[in-house]
């Protein structure tokens, strides 16, 4: 059964104080983890202090105080808010998958929350066992970013030297003609970061899409750098090919 089919379940008892917290919680949000889900996971069930926290087979209990995480109603379950997720998770994922995490809760035009809330959490009290990598993550969360593929490259990127790109823009002809959005943009250098999932491979139309954008990129004048999963274990490699085409552009670091 699923993760959320045993919420389900679970609910259906819920004692009364508890809600859904952790990997479960970003599960029900829909917020990318790492992991992939497995049918033995475990849900994580929390308390506010001083109730005692679950303890039975196939839950993982936890206690917070009460002014530490906020919670919402979801499928008419009790669910820590996107920020607690945030900081619960944040002693349990490296720092680009807590970034990736951050993205996705600011995205979009309804986000869960936004930008400044997840900053707050930088001031959590030095003991937080997550608090290190919260203050790494939260300076390079954006909002433009549109999965967590995207989140990686983009932090592979700067981690290496190179300028920001800008994120999912629209990028125009010398004429003013509209091209296509852009991953990620480098205007000033005319050069252009396409990360591209398996759904551009698989789809018919998304691939037909993608070959005739591109080409207009090339056509006025971009240089493109497309970007599979599998370059992906060798950064080294795919920081080299921007760098390359930055240079070309006529940057210097």
């Amino acid at each position: 059964m699923s993760v959320l089919g045993r919420c389900a379940v679970y609910a259906e008892g819920m004692p009364p104080g508890q809600f859904f917290s952790h990997r479960t919680a970003a599960r029900i949000l829909g917020l990318p983890l790492p992991w992939p889900e497995a049918e033995d996971e475990p849900l994580h069930v929390c308390v506010y202090r001083p109730d005692r926290a679950p303890r039975m087979a196939g839950i993982v209990g936890h206690d917070v105080r009460v002014d530490s995480i906020r919670t919402l109603t979801v499928n008419g379950w009790f669910v820590a808010d996107a920020v607690g997720v945030f900081r619960q998770l944040s002693n349990e994922l490296r720092l680009h998958d807590l970034v990736a995490l951050g993205d996705a809760i600011v995205r979009g035009p309804r986000p869960l929350a936004s930008l400044e809330q997840l900053r707050a959490t930088t001031s959590m009290r030095p003991s937080y066992r997550g608090i290190a990598t919260v203050r790494d993550a939260v300076p390079f969360i954006r909002a433009g970013s549109e999965s967590p593929r995207e989140s990686r490259l983009r932090m592979i990127i700067v981690g290496s030297g190179l300028p920001e790109p800008e994120l999912n823009v629209d990028v125009r002809d010398a004429f003013g003609r509209f091209l296509g959005r852009g991953d990620m943009v480098y205007p000033d250098w005319k050069v252009l970061v396409e990360y591209e999932g398996d759904q551009h491979r698989t789809e018919q139309r998304q691939y037909q899409r993608d070959v005739d954008r591109l080409e207009g990129f090339t056509a006025s004048g971009w240089q493109v750098i497309r970007v599979l999963n599998h370059h992906l274990s060798d950064e080294a490699a795919v920081v080299r090919r921007i760098r390359d085409a930055l240079i070309r552009g006529g940057w210097r670091s």
